[in-house]
C-alpha cells in the first residue's frame, strides 16, 4: 500500500517519498476496483465500502481516480456512520476501473 501525505496548501494526497518535509503522514484507505465491482441499483450503478472496510471512522473524504490516474468526479455519498456509496450512470454505463482513496 502506497504511503500519502496530505498536502496542507493543496488538501491534496501527496507522495511520501521519505523525505523530511514534515505534515502528517499516514496510509489511507485504498481500494481498487473494476467495472464488475458496481451493482445495479435501479438506473445507476453502485459501488460501496463500508466504514468497517475502510477502518477510519465516521468523518472521511473519498478521492476516485481511473485507471490512467486522473482523478474523476462520479456522485459519492458518504452517511454519518463513514460508509461511502460512489455511483455512476447505467445509460450510458458510466462504470469505470480505477482507484478509491479514503482519507
Amino acid at each position: 500500500m502506497a504511503k500519502y501525505i496530505v498536502n496542507p496548501f493543496t488538501g491534496q494526497l501527496d507522495a511520501d517519498d521519505g523525505g523530511s518535509g514534515g505534515g502528517s503522514s499516514f496510509v489511507p484507505y485504498e481500494q481498487s476496483v473494476s467495472t464488475v465491482d458496481f451493482t445495479l441499483n435501479v438506473s445507476v450503478y453502485e459501488l460501496s465500502i463500508s466504514a468497517g472496510t475502510h477502518g477510519l471512522g465516521t468523518t472521511v473524504v473519498a478521492q476516485v481516480f481511473d485507471n490512467t490516474g486522473d482523478m474523476i468526479y462520479p456522485n459519492i455519498n458518504i452517511n454519518g456512520s463513514g460508509d461511502i456509496v460512489i455511483s455512476v450512470s447505467s445509460s450510458p454505463d458510466l462504470r469505470f476501473n480505477g482507484k478509491v482513496i479514503v482519507v
